[in-house]
């Protein structure tokens, strides 16, 4: 199980570096959408079932697209706009299609939850690699939420003692917890200090713990969508990790408060 999470690590990050880096940002914009499409997918099959409500789901990929399509453009309007239209299609569709009307709130509530966790929430970060210096932002946020939840993970199974929220996630500790929250901020402040130098220390510092904050919580909250739905992993896209939203949920919490920052501040 280690070996397999360590190669599709190795695998995958240099494949996401490079485009990054290499490539225009819009190219990097499609790797963030085919990966948002894969989590997506595995969110809805979660949320309505994999092989029921097929409109449903086939309704919440398009809607993806077209949100994550528009933020390629990097203007924040546009998304809004892609946003509050892909809202309203939802009310429209269950104003019109439903199975019981007095449940027909609930399977509201499951699309409109698919257009604004993933989509809403990944556009975060096709924009802030649309700004000037955008290849070496995004990246802050990732290495912060990825190198917290490997220290999470391995502090928690060496040192773990006392659980943080037994009713979402039974093997996740308080250890653990403080564990990734002290590697998020080591590796964070070396990557400031090797490719950020004028990034103020108290700004990194408060940067920093709001991502690495932030990233656990979105590992909860996946948590909670996978302990209602009873299921272990959202899929088994990437050996080691499960699916891509396993890999991707504290990231994807990690995108507003870190291009608030990068708006307010570094731009």
């Amino acid at each position: 199980m280690q070996a397999k999470r360590w190669i599709t690590a190795a695998l995958l990050a240099p494949l996401v570096l490079a485009v990054n880096f290499a490539l225009p940002g819009a190219a990097f914009g499609v790797l963030v959408i085919l990966a948002a499409l894969a989590a997506q997918y595995e969110l809805l099959a979660l949320l309505f079932g994999e092989h029921r409500e097929r409109v449903y789901m086939a309704v919440g990929m398009v809607l993806c697209a077209a949100v994550l399509g528009v933020s390629v453009t990097g203007s924040p309007g546009w998304v809004g706009a892609a946003f509050t239209g892909a809202v309203l299609v939802s009310m429209a569709i269950h104003l019109f299609r439903f199975e019981d009307i007095a449940t027909a709130h609930l399977a509201l509530g499951k699309q409109l939850l698919g257009v604004m966790y993933v989509p809403l929430l990944a556009a975060f970060f096709i924009l802030a690699r649309m700004e000037p210096g955008g290849a070496l932002w995004v990246v802050l946020p990732m290495l912060v939420v990825f190198t917290g939840d490997t220290g999470a993970y391995y502090v928690g199974r060496t040192w773990g003692r006392h659980a943080l929220y037994p009713a979402v996630s039974p093997k996740k500790t308080v250890e653990g917890s403080i564990g990734g929250l002290m590697c998020s901020l080591g590796f964070g402040f070396g990557f400031r200090a090797l490719f950020m130098p004028d990034l103020p220390l108290a700004h990194a510092a408060a940067l920093i713990a709001v991502l690495a904050v932030f990233g656990q919580v979105g590992d909860l909250f996946e948590s909670l969508l996978k302990r209602a739905a009873g299921i272990k992993d959202s899929g088994s896209l990437l050996p080691g990790h499960g699916g891509m939203l396993d890999r991707i949920d504290g990231v994807l919490f990690a995108g507003p408060p870190f291009y608030l920052y990068l708006k307010l501040f570094a731009t």
